[in-house]
């Protein structure tokens, strides 16, 4: 919601495609301008909401995306990269079942 408020307010616009206009719903293409954008925009939900994202708690992953891109964000916010599977409340996401052989919910 943040993103196309964003967009609708012309300091973000996704990635168009031909003379279509297809618009590129997923983060295929990266570079310093799109990062400050997307920093602008939590720091926009931070000044909105009265919440704060606390990015030393917080991870970047990608999916077909580089390792240079991901160490680009890991810099740039202030994170640290991470990796599938992962365990979010207790529950391992990223994961099948049967390639890992273990428990869909860890209770600690």
């Amino acid at each position: 919601m943040a993103i196309r408020s964003a967009e609708a307010l012309n300091i973000y616009s996704w990635f168009k495609i031909g003379d279509s206009g297809l618009a590129v719903s997923l983060f295929q293409y990266a570079d310093d301008a799109m990062m400050e954008n997307l920093w602008t925009i939590l720091r926009c939900f931070e000044l909105a909401s009265s919440l704060r994202v606390n990015f030393a708690k917080s991870i970047v992953m990608g999916a077909n995306v580089s390792s240079s891109f991901l160490v680009l964000a890991e810099s740039f916010l202030h994170c640290r990269v991470g990796s599938l599977p992962f365990i979010y409340l207790g529950l391992l996401v990223g994961a099948h079942r049967k390639s890992t052989g273990e428990a869909l919910i860890d209770l600690y």
